[in-house]
């Protein structure tokens, strides 16, 4: 029960995890909630009360968490892998070869033209490739080219390698994609986060989360698919 002024609200609790198994269950540190995370389903007296279960993801430019399904604040989403090059393109690039991969396969060979020799000629070459393309872009508008996977998240394996040693070292360069930070609000007794201050304002607040978990999938509010994947690589489990 919370109480402001004259009134008071009881605050229901919700159970967001199908069964408790520490294989699964991993609880995050506090997190800060956007004051402007508002619950507009929740059926209770106002929005500013969070039922545990919604699906939040942290914007780094500020350090606070949002709604994983508000694409408008710009929040944290996954990137993919981004390789560099070893070397800014030159003459000794033309006419040689750059092989993708993904996630250890080979995806495509490009064979560059006899007069690619800038970064963005390469840049040019590679992504007119529709089978490169159909994985990577390329950009060789900064001091390096770089290729980034188009698929994203942390599950992303991207190599590139050269028959030119020093384009991108003798046995080619790697990277991994990232995911964004989204966890599960909610706590042990399942009580909604208010909030609300002391004064009645809407405030930033702290509240309890999970990192992973054996989830009520009906139960979790305000999902994405991304969101849930990354759940999913952290060791969650779903159940209807």
């Amino acid at each position: 029960m919370a109480g402001y002024g004259f009134y008071s609200l009881d605050l229901p609790t919700r159970k967001i995890l199908r069964f408790v198994n520490p294989a699964h269950e991993k609880k995050g540190d506090a997190i800060t909630l956007k004051s402007t995370v508002v619950d507009t389903g929740n059926g209770l007296a106002r929005t500013t009360l969070i039922r545990a279960g919604l699906l939040v993801v942290k914007k780094t430019s500020d350090s606070r968490y949002y709604r994983a399904d508000d694409g408008s604040v710009g929040a944290d989403r996954n990137a993919g892998a981004v390789v560099a090059a070893a070397e800014a393109a030159d003459a000794d690039w033309a006419s040689k070869t750059v092989s993708l991969f993904i996630n250890g396969r080979l995806i495509v060979t490009v064979t560059l033209g006899g007069s690619d020799d800038s970064n963005a000629e390469v840049a040019t070459a590679l992504n007119a490739n529709t089978t490169f393309a159909a994985y990577a872009v390329a950009d060789g508008s900064g001091a390096l080219l770089t290729v980034t996977s188009l698929q994203k998240g942390a599950d992303v394996v991207l190599k590139v390698i050269s028959n030119l040693a020093t384009a991108f070292g003798t046995y080619g360069t790697d990277a991994v994609g990232t995911d964004a930070d989204y966890r599960v609000v909610g706590g042990d007794d399942g009580s909604p986060i208010d909030m609300f201050d002391a004064s009645g304002a809407v405030m930033d607040t702290a509240a309890p989360n999970y990192v992973a978990g054996s989830f009520v999938l009906a139960a979790l509010i305000g999902t994405t698919g991304e969101g849930l994947a990354v759940l999913a690589r952290r060791g969650s489990l779903f159940a209807a």
